[in-house]
């Protein structure tokens, strides 16, 4: 009888224990896809704009060369050493200047608003065109870069003087370069 007693216990105990298993549910938010896609057709909406616009702004400057670099910008020489020299590489210590002006031609910023920089190159971080443009610099050359907003302030601006999604143009001086031990 206790036998009898011991299997129905535990034939109760695996009869009320079994659970019926949830069935995962569906999320509750709706794909997000349409947002994305609108966001890609607008960047590339932008860059297109922008392109266009420094087309047009390099056909009207006459009296410079422009070289398209493969990072996305436009550069042209102002003041170039025919001499051959180093260019910086990972890890030297670079001196260097600039000035930001709007797409009119207008000052943002002088050389007197940021003072001489130092960057130790490709190990902090600064503006991507500001990175890029000093890799094919010698020292005491002076380029004109033409910046999309992408490789400049971005989306957000300098929340002073820079608006978001703003292109602008860049006159980079590379004063020095000291090698790294």
């Amino acid at each position: 009888m206790y036998k009898y007693n011991f299997y129905l216990l535990i034939l109760c105990t695996l009869f009320f224990s079994c659970k019926k298993q949830e069935i995962s549910r569906k999320p509750i938010a709706k794909s997000k896809s349409t947002e994305t896609e609108l966001s890609i057709k607008r960047n590339t909406e932008m860059i297109v704009d922008e392109e266009l616009f420094f087309q047009e702004y390099i056909e009207k400057d006459k009296k410079n060369d422009y070289i398209q670099s493969n990072k996305g910008f436009w550069y042209t020489y102002l003041n170039r050493q025919i001499k051959d020299s180093v260019y910086p590489e990972k890890g030297n210590i670079v001196s260097y200047s600039y000035e930001v002006y709007d797409t009119s031609d207008s000052l943002l910023y002088a050389k007197s608003d940021f003072g001489t920089l130092n960057y130790k190159v490709d190990e902090e971080d600064i503006l991507p065109v500001l990175r890029n443009s000093l890799k094919i610099l010698k020292p005491k050359e002076t380029i004109k870069v033409l910046s999309p907003s992408l490789l400049a302030y971005g989306y957000m601006g300098d929340q002073n003087k820079i608006t978001k999604n703003q292109p602008l143009i860049f006159v980079i001086n590379l004063e020095s370069i000291n090698k790294s031990n």
